[in-house]
């Protein structure tokens, strides 16, 4: 589960997919950020980053490496949309 503090002062979270058997949790947390910056970047909302941060890094932990597993803008609108319903 990740939580954030919006200005608000709301917290929001969303809970971690299963994408696939975890292999190597090693890039999880970079892969999280990276997800969750580039749609913040797309001004997506808060709620939409914190559904892009765990769908890089639930991807992300699929396969050995710290960056093997990064998924790829097809993938991850496909998969934004199968576990975003």
């Amino acid at each position: 589960m990740t939580t954030i503090l919006t200005q608000g002062e709301s917290i929001e979270w969303e809970p971690a997919f299963n994408i696939g058997a975890v292999v190597d949790k090693t890039g999880a947390g970079d892969a999280f950020v990276a997800g969750f910056i580039s749609a913040v970047l797309e001004e997506k909302t808060y709620r939409q980053a914190l559904t892009h941060g765990q769908i890089f890094a639930s991807r992300a932990i699929t396969t050995k490496g710290s960056t093997n597993g990064l998924p790829n803008r097809a993938e991850i609108d496909m998969l934004y949309t199968q576990y975003s319903a």
